[in-house]
């Protein structure tokens, strides 16, 4: 399928790809999973990272899915720049339009520590909203439909 799709996730290149993508559209929705390949949890996580591309609520409701890999110098960067690196790895992040994000929210701001805004980019006026999606337990089938319900 096309780049970003369950079947095909991004393997985003640095910020300006970043930018370019995850943050270009206000209405995408992205998981994106920061990871590096010589990562034991991160292999540990990968079954669960395809299970949830597997899953067709998170099709339905349109997500994408990127990664970005920090065995790369780009993709080390954008990790830092992101802040992805201070919560260890690998690290999934739910990338929602502000105004998604405020309704969910019931138009309070989100507490303090939970989400990260983007500014909206070039191509974009209400920038997005990065909420981390926690990963405990999702190695297991149980785990995996956790996953999916803090993403929807």
């Amino acid at each position: 399928g096309p780049a970003g799709t369950a079947d095909s996730p991004l393997q985003l290149a640095g910020y300006a790809h970043f930018a370019r993508t995850v943050l270009a559209d206000d209405a995408m929705v992205w998981l994106v999973k920061v990871f590096d390949p010589r990562c034991g949890s991160c292999r540990a996580f990968a079954p669960a990272w395809r299970a949830l591309q597997d899953r067709p609520g998170l099709a339905a409701r349109g997500v994408h899915f990127a990664t970005v890999d920090v065995s790369s110098k780009a993709g080390l960067d954008l990790a830092r720049r992101l802040g992805a690196l201070d919560e260890g790895l690998p690290h999934v992040r739910l990338y929602v339009p502000e105004a998604a994000a405020a309704a969910a929210l019931g138009g309070q701001a989100s507490p303090a520590g939970a989400a990260r805004k983007h500014p909206g980019s070039a191509f974009g006026r209400g920038g997005k909203r990065a909420l981390p999606v926690p990963l405990a337990g999702a190695g297991s089938k149980q785990g995996v439909d956790v996953l999916e319900e803090r993403v929807l």
